[in-house]
Order: C-alpha cells, then structure tokens, then sequence
C-alpha cells in the first residue's frame, strides 16, 4: 500500500555466494562510534555455501535448514528486496553507539553491501542503489523495534550528489502476540506496526511497517520495512542470533 516506488535494480549486495565478514575493508561504518562487539577477519566456515545458495532465481533454491544454519559462527540476517525478488545474506560486522538512543548493528555482505539497523530498525544503506543515507528513527534505549508514535525521516540518494528527505508520520499499533516459526525454531514475539503517511520529493502515500519483536531477548526477529521510493520495501529475517 504505497506509491512511492519506482523500481531500480540493487547493485551488488545480493550477488554473494561464499560470504565473509571483514571490517577491513576501508568501508563507511567500520571506523568510529563506541566499537562494543567487532567481527573483524572472522570468515565463515565452508558449510555456510549450502545456504549461500539461495541466490539463484527462487524456484532454483535449495530448502534452508537449521542443520546449515548451524555451521554459521556470527549473528545473521535473510534480506529480500520485495520488487526485485532479490535475496542475499548479511552477517553482523559491528555493534555499536552513538549519541542517539538504541543499538546500532553494522550488517555486511562479502562485497560490502551494508545494512545498519538501530534497535532493529534500518537507519541506513550501502550498494543497493537509491540507498538510505540516514535516518531518524522512534526508538529508546533498549527495546526492539519502534517505541512509540511520531516522525521517522529517511536521508535518500537521489543521485551522485544529491539526498532528498522522506518523511514518514506514522501511528504504531500493537498488533498482540504472534509466534513466528524461523527455520525449524518458534520464537514468541509481538507484532508491531506502523502506519504512516509518507511524503517524498513531493509524491504522498502510506506506509505500512512491521516488526515481530521479543522483547525479553531485545530481538527484531523479522520485519518489513520501506526504505525509500527506490528500493521500496525489504524484509528481514533472523536466521543465526
């Protein structure tokens, strides 16, 4: 329910086929903020290509099993971009803290896509193309997901050199308990969503956002989310906590 899309193909984040996660690759966001759990130089083990894959077109996709998901040593995340049915995996690089309340987590793929997410939520991009350069999001210190009603304002790229703000006005609704089933394992959480009315270099619409979140564990465990008119709405999914 948006009509702020207009579809562009991701660059390189969801051509991976053995992933690794190395911070030293000279990347926005491996320096700076308050480093709490690096990943640097950790590569993965050779199992984790039974999952990696999932890459080819999706009836061409083997099962994902908690079995290869086991050979995987670091915190880990199924992406899928909705319009390009495009599905890659991302590992956890770094966590860390800024002046602004939450977490952030650094999520990076083997060419050096990046996904940054504060409590859960996407604060910004890298290499998808029409990338989120920033954003502000409604969240407190510790809890998973949005915390409350109000503004949430996306910085895109627009261009080489141009970023044009999305604003989002959104209502946060508390949808109840779900149990999600993610690969072989239930996970108790409750469904948040947001609706908003977003506003784009001068085009409307609404967004609707959603969250599972376990509020013991302080997890988002799936979420869809828009990230802008270009790349439209991204799923995620924790597969390895």
């Amino acid at each position: 329910m948006m009509y702020l899309t207009r579809p562009t193909r991701p660059t390189q984040l969801l051509r991976a086929t053995v992933l690794t996660m190395i911070c030293g690759l000279g990347l926005a966001a491996c320096t700076g903020g308050n480093e709490i759990t690096p990943a640097s130089n950790q590569v993965f083990e050779a199992g984790f290509q039974n999952i990696a894959r999932r890459t080819a077109p999706e009836e061409e996709r083997p099962p994902l099993t908690r079995a290869a998901l086991g050979t995987v040593q670091v915190a880990a995340l199924e992406v899928i971009i909705e319009h390009t049915d495009t599905l890659a995996y991302v590992f956890l690089d770094k966590t860390l803290r800024d002046s602004s309340p939450g977490q952030i987590q650094v999520w990076r793929s083997q060419d050096g896509a990046q996904i940054s997410t504060r409590n859960g939520i996407i604060i910004n991009t890298r290499g998808l193309g029409g990338d989120v350069m920033s954003a502000t999001v409604p969240v407190t210190g510790t809890g998973a997901g949005p915390s409350h009603s109000g503004a949430q304002v996306l910085q895109i790229r627009a261009g080489a050199e141009k970023v044009w703000p999305a604003t989002l006005t959104c209502d946060l609704v508390d949808m109840g308990p779900e149990t999600l089933e993610i690969v072989e394992l239930k996970y108790g959480t409750r469904h948040l969503r947001q609706v908003c009315e977003a506003r784009a270099n001068e085009t409307e619409g609404v967004v609707i956002n959603d969250y599972w979140v376990d509020s013991g564990r302080g997890i988002v465990w799936k979420s869809r989310q828009w990230a802008g008119p270009q790349l439209g709405y991204i799923r995620l999914r924790r597969l390895v906590e």
